[in-house]
């Protein structure tokens, strides 16, 4: 199966985005970090 979906790589993917555009919508430092951890914590729990 050359190619297959991961939904928690796509999750993933779409969090990162979510990070990128908050960082140029010039949102505080501590909501990104906050998101970055809420994402680590989700991924540690799958």
């Amino acid at each position: 199966m050359p190619f297959c979906f991961d939904t928690s790589s796509i999750e993933a993917e779409r969090f990162v985005l979510e990070i990128l555009i908050t960082s140029l919508t010039k949102t505080s430092l501590e909501d990104i970090i906050r998101r970055t951890q809420e994402l680590l914590s989700t991924l540690l729990l799958v």
